[in-house]
Parts: structure tokens; C-alpha cells; sequence
């Protein structure tokens, strides 16, 4: 069950909201049990791979606490290191081991390659190992309540496709918080913005992705090819940003404060910068994580390269089991290198238009990657975008409702639209909330985020594709 589906927006969500404001006493039971019936909905039996790991996670919390209280550091280590192994070998075996036995080993036929993926397993388990690690650093207090745990690895609205929330950010909100005026119209705005953006750019533009990357790439003329990349790079975006949004939304309606995901990626003017600007969770859980544990840039120049390439590598399988993630992972890893190196003292100096455009190109191109089923198909498709002369042009893909989306989807990328908006409109805010909303800004927004929300689901009822690209993570 996705957001942007008919059963999540007109029964799922009603019915949990309705029972939820029932009493405020209930609210953390009826929120559990509403993200474990939202699990099951989609994964049936699989929901015991979600309750393992929340009962793994929650004994190994009160394990490292009650050794730490005690005053024994090396037990508590002891008890982190089996807690992640735990949760590594949980990824590990649902995720991986059918590549491993397939593509590594070489094994064909195996049982292993039939393993199901639990849908969202990559984000819950980062977080539970979060939740360990900041509890042995001292970073968040040790939660007692099984219950709590539970919720915070499994609340519904980011439980599938993030954002990783850290728990020491909802730690105070699990045990008591409030819904004022102000929750609820962040949360119409961050949900009605999402929805659109899943609904109304992403859906309008994958057709024309799925139709470019499914056809023969030796068929492609260059604009055709060119206008496939430029798509899925519009897809993948507004997909996930959407899904991000909606989850925020949710959060503000449930009293929650989660953390942005995405900061206008596509405007970075570095690949570096990209990175902080796109899956903003996730680089930060692998810098905190990964990088600096690693030793950062705290010992020499190889040393902090040989630490990017670890980090992306890692990165690029957290995506999928797949040779062209691992590569999509090395590939970004190479240009975080080569910018570190001096590239980026170099690009620092070049007109902003030029390092923006380098940046789009560098992650363009390695969208194809991630998209493409293989080595070939993306090898082909990049070899497409010097072809003039093929069967197959860009009019074969397009029809008018894409050519605005992507023209739409151009303009909504970067920063200027929402800046425009501000003037009028009372747009949501992350950090810091502003003091005061203005009435009339406040007035501007219902209509227009009601507007967002009617427009999104005209388009839902009317039973548009709407798949959301990150569950396959």
C-alpha cells in the first residue's frame, strides 16, 4: 500500500486518524498497531521479519544500557558489535544472498534467489542500528518501553522509504506531544506538496522513462535517448522527495518533527554538494556511521579517499543487490575523490552555471546506471546520445500532458518557484519554524495546498500508474 493509492488515502488514513485523536492515552498503541497492520498489508507474513527485529533491537538496547549503568564498557561494546551483526546478517540474508550465490559464487538455480525482499527492510534496519550506536555513544537516552521501540522502527509514515530519523529526534515526541493549529497546516502543506509531486510530476513523467529505458537502445536516436535520462531523472526526484514530504506531513499531523531529505539537489555545483543535498538521511547516517568511524579525513589524503570509496561503495549496495548499483556507488565515489583532490579548487572558480551543469551532467549519467537492468543497456543508452539518425525519436515517447510535466518538472527542481510563492503563500518550514504565520499567507496557503490535494487525487481516483520507485529498497 503506497500514499498515493485509493485504499491508504480513503480508508487506511481515515480510519487510523480517527481512532488516533480518539483518545490521547491510546495514541501510541493505536499508532503501532496501525503501522503494523499498514506492513502487513503490503508484505502479509513478512511483518515477523519487522517484529525479530524490533524484539532484536529493543533486548539489545536494554542489554547495552544496563551494562553501561554498570559502569562495564566492554560488555556493552561486546553486546553493540552481536546487535549489529544481527541486524547486518538480517540485511544480509533478505537482501543479499541471492546476488551473492548468483552473481559472486556463480551457483544458478539456487533457492536462494527466490528469497523475498521485505519492502523497506534497508531503512528500518539503518535505523535500529542508529538507535544502538547513539545509545552506546551516549547520544540519545536508553528507551525501556518495548512499545516505544517498536514504534519508532515502525511508525508508518517513514517506515518504507525514510526519512532516517535518528532516535534521539522523536525520543521526547514518543512519550508525550501535542497537535496545535500549526502542526496541522505544516502538515496539509508538507502532505498536499508530496502528493503533487509524486502524483502529478513523477507519475506524468515515468511512462516516458519506463518506454525509452524498455526499448532496444541500438533503435534510440540521441533525443530520444536524452529525453528517457531526463525523465527518470524528473522521476526519481519528485518520486522520492514526494515520499519524503508525504511522511513529514504525517509527522506533523501525529505530533512527530522529521528531518528534510532533500535540499533542491539538482542545483548543487559539485557532486560533493549533491550529496548533501540529496537523501539528506542517508549521507548523514553514513557519515556518522561509516566515515567517521572509518577515520574521516583525520588521517591523510589516502586514507580520505580510500574512506569515500568504502562509504559509496556501501552506498551504492544499500540501494540494491545488483552490479550496476555497486558501480552507480563507484562511480559517485570517483567524483567525490577527483573533487577532494583539487577538482573541486578548480570547479570553485568556474562560473556558476558551468558547475551546476557539470554536476547535472555527472548525475544524469549516472542515473543511467541506476536505471539500467545492465552493464549494456546503460553502456547503450549512453552510446544512444551521440546516434542523429535511429527509428526510434523523442515524439515516439512523448505526448503533451509529458512535454509540460517535464518542462514543470524543470522549473519545480530548483529553489526559484518556492521563493516566488513565499511572497504570498505561507510555505512549510523545517528548521527553525517561523514566529508568527500571517493570516492572509496562511489563507493563500489552504487554498492552495486543498487545491495540490484535489488535483492529486482526481488524478489517483482516476487510477493512474503510481508506483513508488524507493520500496524496492
Amino acid at each position: 500500500m503506497v500514499f498515493s493509492s485509493i485504499e491508504f488515502l480513503f480508508l487506511f488514513l481515515p480510519a487510523f486518524l480517527a481512532l488516533y485523536f480518539l483518545d490521547a492515552r491510546l495514541a501510541n498503541p493505536v499508532l503501532l498497531v496501525f503501522s503494523l497492520l499498514f506492513y502487513f498489508m503490503g508484505e502479509g507474513i513478512f511483518l515477523l521479519v519487522m517484529l525479530a527485529s524490533i524484539a532484536m533491537n529493543a533486548a539489545a538496547g536494554r542489554l547495552i544500557a544496563g551494562a553501561l549503568e554498570a559502569g562495564r564498557r566492554p560488555r556493552a561494546q561486546l553486546w553493540l558489535g552481536l546487535a549489529i551483526a544481527g541486524n547486518l546478517l538480517l540485511l544480509g540474508y533478505f537482501k543479499y544472498l541471492g546476488f551473492v550465490v548468483a552473481e559472486v559464487l556463480g551457483i544458478e538455480g539456487s533457492a536462494a534467489e527466490g528469497i523475498h525482499l521485505p519492502l523497506g527492510i534497508s531503512f528500518f534496519t539503518f535505523q535500529a542500528i542508529s538507535y544502538l550506536v547513539d545509545l552506546y555513544r551516549g547520544d540519545c537516552r536508553p528507551e525501556r518501553s518495548a512499545l516505544r521501540i517498536g514504534l519508532y522502527i515502525s511508525m508508518f509514515p517513514q517506515l518504507i522509504a525514510g526519512p532516517i530519523v535518528r532516535f534521539a529526534a522523536v525520543a521526547e515526541a514518543l512519550q508525550a506531544r501535542s497537535v496545535t493549529l500549526r502542526h496541522l497546516y505544516f502538515a496539509l502543506a508538507f502532505f498536499a506538496t508530496g502528493l503533487a509531486a509524486k502524483v502529478l510530476i513523477a507519475d506524468a513523467v515515468a511512462p516516458v522513462a519506463d518506454g525509452v529505458f524498455a526499448a532496444d537502445p541500438r533503435q534510440l536516436r540521441a533525443d530520444a535517448a536524452a529525453i528517457g535520462i531526463l525523465a527518470y531523472t524528473q522521476q526519481i526526484y519528485f518520486d522520492f522527495l514526494g515520499y519524503s514530504l508525504m511522511a513529514v506531513g504525517l509527522g506533523f499531523l501525529l505530533g512527530f518533527r522529521f528531518p528534510r531529505n532533500f535540499d533542491h539537489p539538482y542545483v548543487a555545483a559539485s557532486v560533493t554538494e549533491f550529496w548533501r543535498r540529496w537523501h539528506i538521511s542517508l549521507s548523514s547516517w553514513f557519515r556518522d556511521y561509516v566515515y567517521i568511524p572509518l577515520g574521516g579525513n583525520r588521517r591523510g589524503a589516502a586514507r580520505t579517499y580510500l574512506n569515500l570509496w568504502i562509504v559509496f561503495l556501501l552506498t551504492g549496495l544499500w540501494h540494491g543487490a545488483a552490479w550496476t548499483f555497486l558501480a552507480w556507488g563507484i562511480f559517485h565515489g570517483a567524483f567525490l575523490v577527483l573533487e577532494r583532490a583539487g577538482w573541486g579548487a578548480v570547479l570553485a572558480r568556474l562560473p556558476l552555471a558551468l558547475r551546476v551543469g557539470y554536476t547535472l551532467l555527472a548525475v544524469m549519467a549516472g542515473w543511467v546506471l541506476f536505471r539500467a537492468e545492465s552493464f549494456s543497456g546503460a553502456l547503450g543508452m549512453l552510446e544512444a546520445l551521440g546516434r542523429l539518425e535511429a527509428p526510434v525519436p523523442a515524439a515516439a515517447h512523448l505526448t503533451n500532458e509529458a512535454r509540460i510535466t517535464l518542462l514543470l518538472g524543470l522549473a519545480f527542481a530548483g529553489p526559484w518557484i518556492g521563493r516566488l510563492l513565499a511572497r504570498a503563500v505561507q510555505l512549510p518550514a523545517f528548521e527553525p519554524w517561523p514566529e508568527r504565520l500571517g493570516a492572509a499567507r496562511v489563507a493563500a496557503g489552504l487554498a492552495l495546498y486543498t487545491l495540490l490535494l484535489g488535483l492529486a487525487a482526481v488524478k489517483i481516483l482516476a487510477g493512474s500508474y503510481s508506483p513508488f520507485i524507493y520500496f524496492r529498497f
